[in-house]
């Protein structure tokens, strides 16, 4: 044969007689390749002694011949070599450590480790940033695509004393993730560097894109005696901001109640980012109440099915209504047919209120339906029998039984009726 069976090397190298796994090993040691070393490997924690020895002893033989592609192209099951507990394998390990070490051999584990992600490329890490260094192994970890990498990178730094060092990490201040921007922020804390420089490397961390960022460094400002409610009002007579820094700011805002910030959140409600339109819109509502039914009114007509689902939730904890206006509210977003919404809203009304909002809504034809099958969910032997109402709502749906129609539509629902009937809302 010109080249290795792959399908005949992976069946005898499994195979339930050890007579024919060791005879497959043989067979993968004429074969040198990066498939016949993965093979191998399964074979290093074998529970027959004779098979582990000779998968051993091909083992060396890639690692003494230098084969470092298809040592590398074998990182998971290197791994996974950690993970058993019949024998230790960390000579072997280091032995691959001291091999990917050399200079020459360093380009090609660098190639490997960019190439990787996940589990792999942490593996790898390891190697990388063993015996040269922290700052060198540092600078590599710190510039994966894989956040998870760079994140590992910087929690394996026993210190920070090493000016190099620490120009790495306060460069990861700015990373992408902001994973990878919390575990730096707690390095430079913890660094010798003086509170001055601290702050100076904080402060643009409070206009982070990641709220749990901003958390992280207000509490340190704090620690370091800055006045971070000062700081965003500084920073509204900045005048122009990039997208990441407005919502930040609009956000913090809020939180703070800096009604300075009331005239740039009016200027943005209209933003073409949904992100930063939401931040504009909760800032009005909770702090400009004189105008919250204006704000409401424009939520429902955005775009973004997203801000509107949560402005509903906060309905009723974080956003006060009157009932009245929430009724409004539902029966518009009924009339809208953003059923999901308005079911939400429905069901924020109180329960008898919404059945005064089901029986005015089945008298349109394009609604119908809906608001029937709604009732009928409510037409049961139970049903309505222990919803004690608000005095309000009794008012209310008395009102609505005044009509003709309500009434007549009522009447083909005998358990509503009943209910209607004990708790005194049905029409003399």
């Amino acid at each position: 044969m010109s080249k290795m069976n792959n399908e005949y090397a992976i069946a005898l190298s499994r195979h339930r007689d050890g007579f024919n796994r060791e005879a497959a090993l043989r067979y993968l040691q004429q074969w040198p390749c990066a498939i016949a070393l993965s093979l191998v490997l399964e074979r290093m924690n074998d529970h027959v002694p004779e098979i582990r020895n000779l998968a051993l002893q091909i083992c060396w033989g890639y690692i003494d011949a230098g084969k470092v592609a298809d040592i590398l192209a074998c990182t998971k099951q290197w791994m996974a070599l950690r993970q058993k507990t019949r024998l230790s394998h960390e000579r072997v390990l280091s032995a691959i450590a001291d091999l990917l070490a050399e200079p020459k051999n360093r380009a090609a584990l660098i190639d490997a480790f960019h190439a990787g992600r996940g589990p792999a490329a942490r593996h790898l890490l390891a190697w990388v940033m063993g015996k040269e260094g922290n700052c060198i192994g540092l600078r590599e970890g710190l510039s994966h695509s894989d956040f998870t990498v760079r994140l590992c990178s910087l929690a394996a730094i026993p210190h920070t004393s090493v000016d190099a060092v620490l120009e790495l990490v306060v460069s990861a201040l700015r990373d992408e993730s902001s994973a990878v921007q919390k575990q730096a922020l707690i390095l430079v804390m913890k660094s010798n560097a003086d509170d001055e420089q601290k702050r100076i490397w904080l402060l643009p961390l409070l206009f982070s894109a990641s709220r749990g960022v901003r958390e992280m460094t207000r509490w340190y400002l704090g620690q370091l005696s800055v006045d971070v409610r000062l700081q965003y009002r500084n920073a509204l007579d900045q005048g122009v901001f990039s997208a990441t820094e407005l919502e930040s700011l609009l956000c913090e805002a809020e939180r703070d109640g800096i009604a300075e910030a009331l005239p740039l959140a009016r200027l943005h409600v209209g933003h073409s980012r949904a992100r930063i339109r939401k931040a504009a819109l909760q800032l009005l509502i909770k702090h400009a109440p004189a105008e919250q039914e204006e704000w409401l009114k424009l939520v429902w007509r955005d775009a973004s099915l997203k801000l509107k689902r949560y402005f509903v939730e906060q309905i009723g904890t974080h956003i006060l209504v009157t009932a009245e206006a929430g009724y409004e509210m539902a029966m518009a977003a009924w009339q809208r047919d953003e059923d999901g919404l308005a079911l939400s809203l429905t069901w924020k009304l109180g329960l008898w209120r919404s059945v005064g909002l089901m029986l005015e809504l089945a008298q349109d034809e394009r609604k119908q339906a809906v608001a029937l099958g709604i009732l009928r969910s409510w037409d049961t032997p139970t049903g309505l029998k222990y919803a004690n109402p608000y005095a309000a709502d009794r008012e209310f749906i008395r009102r609505l039984l005044g009509k003709s129609e309500v009434l007549a539509l009522v009447k083909t629902m005998p358990y509503l009726s009943r209910d209607l009937h004990h708790f005194k809302m049905w029409p003399e």
